[in-house]
């Protein structure tokens, strides 16, 4: 005798559509000799936005207070403390619109700082990844930074300091604001995605100086959620 057995089974499959990141506003700069800086950067008013700032001091002492954008306390991503400090701060979901960054170290120094802002970012889990490079005024004049990124259509954004000879060029990056034409404050991102895995910035200067590069990756933010049903169905014949 046969027997006929049909089963059926409902699967419900989560789906993820992310955002595109893109730049958003309009990058700035500030420099000052003095325990703090301020500069106006307008943001641009991003959805899932994200507002970062690269600050820093040629004295070489590692003595920041903090950074502020339109009033809110930014978070370090990352530092480099040699002959020259350099700081990276980021804030999720920045004050809409044009407000002031607000760099403050403790004693007075010769700032330099840059500031640009993205929108379509994560607002969790930032960095998705980050590193840092320091060249310390050798005969190289380059300086090149790693970073093991996490997320699928992740950007690189970065900043560097140096206290000597103009930046000539950057690879796999591209220049948003830079302070000065000497002693600069510079302000860089890879204008588009990048693989997951180990991804670099080079920079290169015109002659060796003292140069630092605070490099990250920002993940997209999720545009939308679904779930998706599947009907499967199965017969069994003996």
């Amino acid at each position: 005798m046969k027997k006929l057995l049909v089963s059926l089974l409902l699967l419900f499959v989560p789906t993820l559509a992310f955002a595109a990141i893109a730049r958003s506003g309009t990058p700035s700069s500030g420099a000052a000799a003095a325990t703090s800086v301020t500069f106006a950067h307008d943001n641009g008013s991003p959805t899932n936005g994200l507002t970062v700032v690269n600050c820093g001091n040629l004295q070489g002492v590692d003595d920041i207070v903090g950074v502020t954008y339109g009033g809110q306390a930014m978070v370090q991503m990352n530092a480099i403390d040699q002959t020259i400090n350099n700081y990276l701060y980021a804030l999720v979901n920045p004050p809409a619109g044009n407000n002031n960054v607000v760099c403050t170290f403790t004693g007075s120094h010769t700032i330099r700082a840059t500031a640009a802002s993205y929108s379509g970012v994560s607002q969790t889990g930032l960095p998705d990844s980050q590193n840092t490079g320091y060249d310390n005024n050798s005969g190289a004049k380059t300086v090149t930074v790693t970073t093991n990124v996490v997320a699928s259509n992740s950007w690189l954004v970065g900043g560097s300091l140096d206290d000597g000879d103009t930046l000539v060029s950057g690879n796999a990056s591209t220049n948003l604001v830079i302070n000065g034409t000497s002693n600069q404050s510079q302000f860089w991102d890879s204008s588009s995605t990048v693989g997951t895995g180990n991804q670099s910035m080079k920079l290169t200067w015109g002659a060796p100086s003292d140069a630092d590069l605070n490099l990250i990756s920002i993940a997209p933010a999720v545009a939308s959620a679904a779930v998706t049903r599947q009907r499967v169905i199965t017969i069994f014949e003996e």
